[in-house]
């Protein structure tokens, strides 16, 4: 859960096994409603942002947006690894 908390925004981090630290932030928040909700309006804004459906609303875009590039700039496409020649595919055991 370390990623999800933001310090003394989404919530408050303790060190492990430090019961003092731990009952010190949860009296804080306890003693304090706006913080309570200004933190739980933060982490679930933090959480929505991450839903899946908001990471393939992403990556839609993401490929939207190279197909049109390919659309408009062919030549732009550049890939990332060069292919293999056919004949060391074709040396392998197995022959693929």
């Amino acid at each position: 859960v370390l990623e999800g908390v933001e310090e003394g925004k989404t919530g408050y981090l303790v060190p492990p096994g430090d019961f003092q630290a731990l009952a010190e932030r949860a009296w804080d928040l306890l003693m304090d409603e706006e913080k309570r909700r200004r933190f739980s309006l933060q982490a679930r804004a933090w959480a929505l942002e991450r839903s899946a459906e908001r990471i393939a609303e992403k990556i839609v875009a993401v490929y939207d947006e190279a197909s049109e590039i390919l659309r408009v700039e062919p030549k732009r496409l550049i890939f990332p690894f060069p292919r293999l020649p056919r004949s060391t595919l074709e040396d392998r055991p197995g022959g693929f």
